[in-house]
């Protein structure tokens, strides 16, 4: 069997990103149309007003077996399409204040991260870029603005940068990557000069000096480091890419 290739037979792109098993496959099944609708309507309906009351209606019929439906219902429809609404979801998720619960969103980010990095579709979709920009900032939000790391099991970001840089899909993993490390700054623990977002921003440095990046790409990173409070032109850049290349180089010149 192909370790990289997906469900769908299509191959995997990136190895940086893994998507852990379901948490309770036994225990989950999808509510029936009643229950649904009535979560629909929550979402629908709620705001920064009245999100005690909605709660309760949400508590009433969310049962443990609808984490995973209503996981990847509000990742796929809410989270990745609508950023304005981002901090409202996050404000509930805190609220019902169920772990098992939270570990399946995050999941489910990875799920929805996954399937875009890896489509064919979205190197050439602007809306798609948008949408996992949007997924970027959420998972942000979900981890490093909480304390919380994100495990290099599942995005291992200077991996996810130099596959990016390899397979010329710069153009989607930068701006993701930059969503997530802004969220840093809402953070104590992942803010600079943090050694694990400090390697991250030095290896974006180096594309940044040394990649031919488009002018967007580079704004996507200044803005990053401006927010961060730090000034571009002295983060030091990482020689990962230039190392690659001049061993590259010297095997050519002695083979």
């Amino acid at each position: 069997v192909d370790e990289n290739a997906t469900a769908d037979g299509s191959t995997r792109k990136f190895v940086s990103v893994h998507v852990d098993p379901l948490i309770r496959p036994e225990v989950y099944r999808d509510p029936d149309e009643d229950v649904q609708d009535k979560i629909l309507f929550v979402l629908n309906n709620v705001s920064e007003q009245n999100i005690d009351e909605k709660l309760r209606d949400l508590t009433d019929v969310l049962r443990d077996q609808h984490h995973q439906w209503f996981a990847s219902y509000l990742v796929e429809e809410r989270a990745k399409l609508q950023p304005n609404f981002q901090q409202l979801y996050l404000d509930l998720l805190d609220r019902i204040n169920d772990k098992l619960l939270w570990a399946e969103v995050l999941r489910e980010t990875y799920v929805s991260v996954s399937k875009l990095l890896n489509s064919e579709a979205t190197i050439n979709s602007s809306t798609d870029r948008g949408h996992l920009k949007n997924l970027g900032a959420w998972l942000g939000s979900l981890t490093i603005a909480k304390d919380k790391p994100i495990k290099h099991k599942n995005v291992y970001f200077k991996g996810l940068l130099l596959e990016g840089f390899d397979s010329q899909r710069l153009t989607i993993v930068i701006p993701f990557t930059c969503k997530v490390l802004v969220q840093a700054t809402k953070s104590t623990v992942f803010k600079p000069p943090n050694p694990w977002l400090m390697d991250i921003l030095a290896l974006l440095m180096e594309l940044y000096h040394f990649a031919e990046l488009k002018l967007n790409l580079k704004f996507e990173i200044e803005v990053l480091c401006k927010d961060l409070d730090l000034d571009h032109k002295t983060i030091e850049p990482s020689v990962i890419i230039r190392d690659r290349s001049a061993h590259i180089e010297d095997a050519l010149s002695t083979a």
